[in-house]
């Protein structure tokens, strides 16, 4: 699975020979709108949440960074359907800074934590390092202590410039809009070299408080106009016009306020889950009923990829205890809440509560039957199942009706016809149970 701090090199350029996520023309397409950026730039990459926003600029940090001069590159390149020449073009062109603003909206004041987050990676991480214009701390305290030291009045300690009281202490004596930019002017004069801009990747910036979300935006807006600089920020930006909201007001416009900040919305396409779940989960698209029936599942109910990895760790533990053949037979009802019922709820949990639990209680006999009814593999398995010479409804029907019998089935009389009914119930209470032991499983995922 993909999880939210494991983005290493390694991890990251197998998903591009995979194309995992099946987005790779996108990034071909998104460097080459920033290979003919000319002047500064505020660009937003819209996704839902868990769509797939990280690992997108993630990639796109990697495709920067990455070593082109070695062999295997050109032909990871090629294999994974990305354009060579734009890639190198795109390292030719950009410094890439990436900033997850969620983990650092514990700061008061955005403009120190952005502009600290940047000079502590360029000289902390040797292969941005090498990239950047200078490559010492002597050069970058040379830089405090002819511009700055002046500006902050003579305040600062400038003997260790790698402290964060330091570079707090730095900008914080920086008091007027002026003496601010002419600060983040020299300090990317130092790191960024003539020939390139630097590209400010800001991620998770949905997830901040109100207070420092809007603070950032407008910090970006007034202080960092320069031509060398392009902004990209990763968000949802329905839920950051909820935040936009909660800051200035239900009745304030929230889009209409974050129009203001972008030149270019540029929306991520939602993504294949079967080809996710075959490509990054490594689960077999086989003809095992255990294997097709989640995939329906989140085809279905439209996960995003966050949502597929949280589904897949739960269905993993549920399915195993459900998984004793003895605990079912070869009918209808005992099939149905093994292959589709016990799936389909977890699903469901997931998805939305309110729905979940009123499919537990038996008032989902609807949503259920247009499921059904929109998977030709689940309707094929209710046919299968199901007596075709004396049963003429159709597949969706039957499941519905089947359905509803299983989750009323203590109150129907003790007899033999409705046997199935009250085994198959039994066990959907117990998978039912262990789903609500699990709720909390890979929450982060």
């Amino acid at each position: 699975m993909i999880r939210d701090k494991e983005y290493d090199p390694d991890t990251l350029r197998q998903l591009l020979v995979d194309n995992a996520v099946g987005r790779n023309t996108q990034l071909d397409t998104f460097m080459g709108l920033l290979n003919s950026i000319k002047h500064s730039t505020f660009i937003a990459i819209d996704g839902k949440w868990g769509s797939g926003k990280t690992v997108f600029v993630k990639q796109l940090e990697y495709l920067n960074l990455c070593d082109f001069g070695a062999d295997e590159m050109p032909k990871v390149a090629l294999r994974a359907g990305l354009s060579q020449d734009a890639i190198i073009d795109f390292q030719s062109k950009y410094l890439t800074h990436y900033y997850n603003a969620w983990q650092n909206d514990h700061h008061t004041d955005p403009l120190q934590s952005l502009l600290f987050g940047l000079i502590e990676t360029y000289y902390s991480d040797s292969k941005k390092r090498e990239k950047a214009k200078a490559v010492s701390k002597n050069a970058v305290k040379s830089v405090f202590i002819e511009g700055v030291k002046t500006l902050s009045k003579g305040l600062i300690d400038l003997n260790d410039i790698t402290q964060v009281e330091t570079i707090d202490d730095l900008v914080a004596e920086i008091t007027t809009i002026t003496e601010r930019k002419q600060a983040i002017s020299k300090i990317i004069d130092e790191i960024v070299p003539d020939d390139k801009k630097l590209l400010f990747i800001i991620d998770e910036l949905d997830r901040c408080s109100p207070s420092f979300a809007i603070k950032l935006l407008e910090i970006i807006k007034h202080y960092y106009d320069d031509d060398r600089i392009v902004f990209v920020i990763a968000t949802n930006n329905v839920q950051l016009t909820y935040t936009v909201k909660k800051y200035y007001g239900q009745d304030f416009d929230g889009y209409r306020y974050l129009n203001k900040f972008y030149d270019l919305v540029f929306h991520l396409p939602e993504i294949e889950p079967s080809s996710y779940i075959s490509k990054q989960l490594k689960i077999p698209d086989d003809g095992y009923w255990k294997h097709i029936m989640p995939r329906e599942v989140a085809k279905h109910l439209d996960f995003t990829m966050r949502e597929i990895n949280r589904y897949y760790s739960s269905i993993a533990l549920v399915m195993g205890y459900l998984g004793t053949e003895s605990h079912f037979g070869n009918n209808l009802e005992s099939n149905l809440t093994k292959y589709v019922l016990t799936p389909y709820a977890l699903g469901l949990k997931l998805h939305d509560i309110a729905q979940y639990q009123a499919f537990i209680k038996g008032n989902g006999a609807e949503a259920f039957r247009d499921f059904v009814s929109d998977s030709e593999v689940v309707s094929h398995f209710v046919s299968r199942t199901m007596d075709k010479t004396k049963d003429l409804r159709e597949p969706a029907d039957v499941a519905k009706q089947t359905y509803t019998k299983i989750l009323k089935a203590r109150s129907l009389p003790n007899q033999q016809e409705n046997y199935h009914s009250k085994e198959a119930l039994e066990r959907f209470e117990n998978a039912i149970n262990l789903i609500n032991s699990t709720s909390k499983l890979d929450e982060d995922d």
